[in-house]
């Protein structure tokens, strides 16, 4: 047992902060559960965004979601105020913040967030900092360039270890009956029977800098629809982008928007295969153990992607200005030197490696 686990009675409140999207949320379940293995008897606040609410309402080791409004109540100086407000009277022992900047770019992340800590009045505050920020901190890491690509889970653990909590990698996502009921609904009304061969394509991204040319995931679409049963995922605000690709591959079938998220996790739970960009439900397919092709741009593989994970396939191409932290980039250099006939390759090879029916070349 830890000194801080000494420190605390029974009923202390532990505040865990991560205000990022889908991918985020995921990554920080397996700290999260080594936290509630750390502290069995201990109230678990999460604080997320809405979009990640789906998500985090199914862990079984969180009690209460505090939805951070970031375009509504919260949004300005105001509503984070409003938002502080919130939090003091929850009275946390424990705020851990849970989010990991790249040191190379965000010293105002680490100013704002941990003097935000700071204000909240837990006792113990924990989370990384950068040179000059960790002053409103009880407990932290200083981030470092070493870190850049190290795996984004064992950086959470690493947090959380200060707690006396044990390194834990595993990924998970709780997919239930209605989850699946949803998404049978969608395949026959789609006239998708048990034993069609099922492969998902996810040509969208939150950022326009991650995706993958839509016209070669078009090709792409076209080629998979030869031999196998082709869904096309997305939101809403994507269904343009796979009402293109079902142009050019007219089989494949639109997902996009038809689904909530939790029953998009169980459609991906029935495929042999998913292909997808730099994006949150990537993560989402990792925790399920989907089959992974993941179109890496100017992202960090080693820092978003399981290692050692047999069953994903990452295709990057390191360009003199990858990394980057653009929304949007015209020359998109990192994503075009990713060819159609190099996924292609990746699809035989891990379908064949999962003893699964491939394409023939």
């Amino acid at each position: 047992m830890s000194f801080i686990q000494a420190s605390f009675e029974i009923s202390m409140k532990i505040l865990l902060l991560e205000l990022g999207w889908i991918g985020d949320a995921v990554v920080t379940l397996p700290a999260t559960k080594a936290l509630r293995q750390a502290f069995p008897d201990a109230k678990f606040v999460r604080i997320c965004t809405r979009v990640a609410k789906p998500i985090l309402t199914r862990c079984p080791y969180v009690d209460e979601i505090l939805i951070y409004e970031r375009e509504g109540k919260h949004k300005g100086l105001w509503g984070r105020w409003r938002f502080l407000k919130e939090i003091r009277r929850l009275d946390p022992d424990i705020f851990i913040n849970l989010h990991v900047p790249d040191i190379n770019r965000n010293f105002g992340i680490y100013s704002r967030d941990n003097l935000f800590s700071f204000l909240t009045g837990a006792k113990t505050r924990i989370a990384y900092f950068s040179p000059g920020t960790g002053i409103f901190l009880t407990h932290g890491i200083k981030a470092e360039n070493k870190h850049l690509d190290k795996y984004i889970v064992d950086l959470i653990n690493d947090l959380v270890s200060q707690l006396g909590a044990k390194l834990n990698r595993e990924l998970e996502l709780w997919v239930n009956n209605r989850d699946r009921e949803e998404a049978q609904t969608f395949l026959e009304k789609n006239h998708i029977e048990e034993t069609d061969s099922l492969v998902a394509v996810h040509p969208g991204a939150k950022r326009p800098s991650r995706r993958w040319p839509k016209e070669r995931f078009a090709e792409l679409t076209r080629w998979l629809s030869k031999e196998f049963r082709v869904v096309i995922t997305g939101g809403k605000d994507e269904l343009p982008l796979a009402m293109y690709i079902k142009e050019t591959a007219p089989a494949a079938i639109v997902a996009s928007g038809a689904l909530s998220l939790m029953g998009t996790a169980a459609l991906l739970e029935r495929c042999r295969l998913f292909i997808t960009n730099d994006t949150g439900i990537m993560h989402m397919a990792f925790a399920l153990k989907v089959p992974t092709i993941a179109l890496f741009g100017p992202g960090r593989p080693k820092r978003w992607v399981p290692p050692d994970a047999d069953w994903i396939r990452v295709i990057h191409h390191p360009t003199p200005c990858s990394p980057c932290y653009k929304w949007s980039c015209e020359d998109l250099i990192c994503l075009k030197a990713i060819t159609v006939e190099e996924v292609k390759r990746a699809t035989v090879g891990l379908l064949s490696q999962k003893s699964c029916d491939s394409p023939s070349k």
